[in-house]
């Protein structure tokens, strides 16, 4: 498969990697330019830039520039820097491709649909789940993952996979639904946690929580809660915007 190709399904996966291409070369290198090769979080490679000492060297600056964002270029004299006996020199671009966060939304209300739309326009993978069928179907959320059945399960059943990369946003139709979601949610390894409701429902569940014996409070002052910026939101779409918004903010890293 060509590398431009195999980093199209990659991206289209949800995959994070990096891209290495060669873009100059002088004297004798063991590929020229324009040779790619892509280095995924794991280490493994897809192509290849020519092996040995240049391309362990160059996966290990890939695995840097993945988890820093920042691309880099690498460059080295092969026979003076890195002892290939080719001797020549070769450049590398290294182009970091980031995994998108995934939201998932527990609960396919008004509210949930503005979310959905608003967020597959930025480039978050969304997932929304709901036991109602009427109301999670493809036409509601063309661009988002749907998984019906019991939500509360629907968490359990995700518990595992989360990780930093994935914010829980609870705006069901049910204030027993969303703490129970919550109560299951709270000491996962999830990056951003959002509830919807009033401070009043807010002030309620946090009492719920300290008083009930079996939920762990694990990461509860981490929580957004109530969901979203403070910008007077009212209407659904309204409250998709102030969502969207502190989601924007969480995934820059400005939030912190």
């Amino acid at each position: 498969m060509n590398i431009l190709m195999q980093a199209a399904n990659d991206i289209k996966a949800n995959r994070s990697f990096a891209l290495c291409t060669v873009i100059s070369t002088a004297g004798s290198t063991p590929r020229s330019a324009s040779a790619r090769m892509i280095v995924y979080e794991s280490g493994t490679i897809f192509g290849t830039i020519g092996g040995g000492t240049i391309e362990f060297e160059v996966i290990k600056a890939a695995g840097e520039s993945i988890s820093s964002g920042k691309p880099s270029l690498y460059a080295a004299n092969l026979g003076r820097d890195l002892g290939m006996c080719c001797g020549g020199e070769m450049k590398v671009f290294i182009e970091p491709f980031a995994k998108r966060a995934v939201v998932h939304i527990f609960g396919a209300g008004h509210v949930s649909k503005s979310l959905a739309q608003f967020l597959s326009q930025l480039d978050f993978e969304t997932r929304v789940y709901d036991e109602r069928e009427e109301l999670l179907t493809v036409d509601n959320f063309p661009n988002s993952n749907i998984v019906l059945g019991d939500p509360v399960e629907s968490i359990s059943s995700i518990a595992n996979q989360l990780t930093s990369n994935d914010a829980v946003v609870i705006i069901t139709h049910l204030h027993d639904l969303d703490f129970s979601i919550l109560s299951k949610s709270l000491d996962l390894d999830w990056g951003y946690l959002g509830l919807i409701g009033s401070k009043t429902k807010i002030k309620r569940f946090e009492l719920r929580l300290k008083s009930d014996q079996t939920v762990d409070l694990g990461r509860w002052s981490e929580a957004s809660a109530p969901i979203g910026l403070d910008i007077g939101s009212q209407t659904p779409a309204e409250i998709g915007v102030s969502i969207s918004a502190e989601l924007i903010a969480w995934r820059s890293g400005a939030s912190e």
